[in-house]
């Protein structure tokens, strides 16, 4: 099985005292159980991060990131436009900007919860 570089580049730090905060962007909608090899993927990521025993580790799952793409995603295109239409619980499937998903980082990083959190991006205000 294949592990993200930065985990295998981090878990040494951790020890040490170097690094007390993980902040990484996963994906709405990940799932070990997942029918997408994408989802699954960053679970099994998720479930990496949890385990290297940062004080504090935030994993935000944002929804699909709004923008201009160098390639063509015509199923994103059509994604972005019906998802601001997505009620309630499917909130958390919205498209996001990246500067949503880094001003949630900021704001997290701030914080400093101690602990494994995973977030949707937007975060929730009553957090």
């Amino acid at each position: 099985m294949r592990r993200s570089a930065l985990i295998i580049c981090s878990t040494g730090l951790v020890g040490h005292d170097l690094l007390k905060l993980l902040l990484v962007v996963s994906a709405a909608g990940s799932s070990l159980h997942a029918l997408s090899f994408y989802a699954r993927v960053k679970a099994l990521m998720e479930q990496d991060v949890s385990s290297l025993g940062y004080p504090v580790a935030e994993i935000l799952r944002p929804s699909l990131l709004l923008g201009a793409r160098a390639e063509s995603r015509p199923v994103e295109r059509v994604a972005q436009r019906l998802a601001p239409l997505m009620p309630g619980p499917l909130r958390k499937y919205r498209p996001v900007s990246a500067s949503q998903v880094a001003a949630a980082m900021i704001e997290l990083a701030r914080r400093g919860e101690v602990g494994v959190h995973i977030r949707h991006v937007p975060l929730d205000t009553a957090a």
